[in-house]
């Protein structure tokens, strides 16, 4: 898993297939501690969201947005957005093609709540 810690209290997370929900909850576990920061998960490298795979965004999403930060998904392939629309929870996320656009999404919603 690679994690970068970018400018403007970001991290980004590119996520691997075999250990994708191990790496899901090392990054709650991470942030659990009182988070304060956006983050940005790539899933550009992860073939199929498995139900654990689902769960473990949940359980980050609900953290993330109880510290007031969100979660952008960027690279979802269209089967996994899929899988994420016939579980009902896309709405919980904001998806985009690649990072630049993540942090362009960051930025705009951070102007605006200034």
């Amino acid at each position: 898993m690679e994690i970068k810690h970018l400018p403007e209290n970001v991290f980004f997370v590119c996520l691997q297939e075999p250990q994708l929900r191990n790496e899901l909850v090392a990054i709650n576990d991470t942030l659990s501690s009182g988070c304060t920061c956006d983050l940005i998960i790539d899933f550009s490298n992860v073939e199929m969201l498995t139900s654990e795979g689902i769960s473990s965004l949940i359980i980050l999403e609900r953290l993330l947005n109880s510290f007031g930060h969100k979660i952008i998904l960027c690279a979802v392939s269209s089967n996994n957005l899929q899988v994420l629309e016939r579980t009902g929870i896309q709405p919980l996320f904001e998806f985009v093609s690649d990072e630049f656009s993540a942090l362009q999404s960051i930025r705009s919603s951070s102007a605006f709540l200034s």
